[in-house]
């Protein structure tokens, strides 16, 4: 569990963004930001011989992450980060803990969100938000958090356009698309 918490904090700093599409689920995604990761591993090692001093062997750097880490840090991040947020405010920082004017009535409270496994190192998380006021309302972000409310953000960025809710009933899809890989 060590080693996944361990490439889970190592994720967190090089991960996409969530790619977000606001009225056409079948719409492909703009090309999205180039962010790398890297994943590192050093293995280290002491020999203690009985009756004699321990011999520091140093430490080796290898560079390949097992397609079987990759996974397990996409299963660690998908079962934990399920719950999808939208705001109406600047869009979240490597540094933000919150959404910007997070959405928290009319139908547009953090939900529970749907998982996909996409492969290797790939996930879908999804919901749709159904507005239920009269006046208009409009988001320009979302992200994706560990509790329904509070928790921690994991990922968030701003919708590709503003979505402008105008009646009872609107509907919003919301999907955030992760990738792990190795560069």
């Amino acid at each position: 569990m060590g080693k996944v918490k361990i490439l889970f904090a190592l994720c967190m700093v090089g991960m996409i963004l969530a790619l977000v599409f606001a009225r056409n689920p079948t719409v492909k995604p703009k090309k999205a930001p180039s962010f790398s990761l890297k994943l590192n591993a050093y293995f280290c090692a002491i020999l203690c011989p009985v009756n004699r001093s321990c011999i520091d062997l140093g430490c080796s750097y290898f560079d390949p992450i097992t397609n079987a880490g990759i996974e397990d840090v996409e299963n660690y991040i998908k079962n934990t980060y399920k719950y999808i947020a939208l705001g109406n405010g600047t869009a979240p920082t490597a540094s933000s803990t919150s959404l910007d004017n997070e959405q928290t009535d009319c139908g547009l409270a953090r939900k529970l969100g749907d998982v996909y496994d996409l492969g290797l190192g790939k996930w879908e998380l999804n919901t749709t938000f159904t507005y239920t006021c009269d006046s208009e309302r409009t988001v320009n972000t979302t992200a994706s958090f560990s509790a329904s409310s509070g928790g921690t953000m994991y990922a968030g960025g701003p919708l590709n356009a503003e979505a402008t809710f105008s009646a009872n009933g609107d509907q919003l899809i919301v999907r955030h698309i992760y990738n792990i890989t190795e560069v």
